[in-house]
């Protein structure tokens, strides 16, 4: 067979297999896209969830109840509240008497 001939009958079936290749990388990649968003808004609605119970729990938290053993400092450190708006959110308070059971005004 001449290899003019040959090349005749390959041609075509190269250009398939190319536009079947084509095809394929196409909707591979835009499906994957479309699992990625997936992903994506589901960890953006976990995220979100997250937030909103952190803003409940922050909201909630008014005041803080003295433990046996805490000192302003410590106190602050948990509530993350510093030690000067402690002070100024309770003017009645005396640092060196805490005393267990004491509420503290945090906001």
């Amino acid at each position: 067979m001449d290899l003019r001939t040959i090349a005749r009958y390959l041609a075509p079936l190269i250009l398939v297999a190319m536009l079947v290749t084509t095809v394929v990388v196409i909707s591979t990649s835009v499906g994957g896209d479309k699992e990625a968003k997936r992903g994506d808004s589901q960890i953006s609605a976990q995220e979100k969830r997250r937030k909103r119970e952190r803003r409940r729990v922050r909201a909630r938290r008014t005041t803080y109840e003295v433990q046996p053993g805490d000192t302003l400092e410590v106190i602050a450190i948990k509530t993350k509240v510093s030690r000067e708006d402690l002070v100024r959110f309770n003017p009645e308070l005396d640092p060196q008497a805490l005393q267990p059971g004491e509420k503290l005004k945090l906001r």
